[in-house]
């Protein structure tokens, strides 16, 4: 859903999650290019599992699992952002970049 939001398939609601989303989109616009990749839900099973955990009620599970309950936004606005900028990769990411990009083995393998 949060991929969603991002790209603008879907609309976020709740006062709380516009928040985080501007802030993601704030922080997406210091990338020249970026890329989401979602994850379907069968191959996502512990963040689902850990989602039904964040909302649940079990008694037991309560007293096993400490949940911290956040009384306010963790959006610090006040805060600066800063973003990397890498001017260059080293030859070792550039051989893997390139691997992966064209499926192309580094001369000396």
């Amino acid at each position: 859903m949060v991929v969603s939001q991002v790209n603008g398939t879907f609309s976020a609601r709740e006062q709380s999650i516009v928040a985080y989303l501007k802030k993601a989109k704030d922080l997406l616009s210091h990338f020249e290019v970026y890329e989401f990749l979602q994850i379907s839900q069968v191959e996502n099973g512990y963040v689902d599992v850990l989602s039904k955990l964040g909302s649940s009620r079990d008694s037991d599970l309560m007293k096993a699992i400490p949940i911290e309950k956040l009384s306010r936004l963790t959006i610090d606005e006040s805060l600066p952002t800063t973003a990397m900028t890498i001017s260059e990769f080293p030859r070792c990411m550039k051989e893997i970049i390139t691997y992966l990009n064209d499926q192309v083995l580094p001369s000396d393998k």
